[in-house]
């Protein structure tokens, strides 16, 4: 006999809703997305879901990587310390993360995103240099930093 099948109805009820509590809390604290007082170089968190200014985001004269991420998506995960790493070793580079809290955020919809991870990458003059797969080549080729 298991040790679930021994509890009364009332205890499994109690334990499966602690359960469920915790769980949650943890998938609240992870969309929370990242401190920023703990990233070293020049980093901000541009949005947590809500539409923004994306020039108003820019570091002028310097690369401004934004990167909209999901604490759900795998390739994000893989490419977050990546970026965290080029920008708190280049003075020249700033990243702007925005959190893309699900399809429906205002943020998804207002740069028709379906795919993540999706960067964007711009020169220290504000100009667009690359976005999506181009902001990989971009990375390569014009900041000398291969990615994936």
């Amino acid at each position: 006999m298991s040790f679930l099948s021994r509890l009364s109805p009332p205890a499994l009820t109690l334990l499966l809703a602690a359960a469920g509590a915790a769980l949650g809390y943890g998938a609240y604290l992870a969309s929370q997305g990242p401190a920023e007082e703990t990233l070293p170089g020049d980093f901000r968190v541009a949005s947590r879901g809500e539409a923004f200014d994306v020039k108003e985001q820019l570091a002028p004269g310097k690369y401004t990587i934004v990167d909209f991420y999901a604490d759900w998506c795998p390739g994000c995960r893989e490419l977050d310390p990546q970026l965290r790493r080029l920008a708190s070793t280049r003075a020249d580079i700033a990243l702007r993360k925005v959190y893309v809290t699900d399809w429906d955020s205002a943020v998804a919809k207002q740069f028709g995103l379906s795919a993540l991870p999706y960067i964007q990458v711009y020169d220290p003059n504000g100009a667009l240099l690359g976005d999506g797969d181009e902001a990989f080549r971009v990375l390569a080729e014009v900041l000398d930093a291969p990615f994936l």
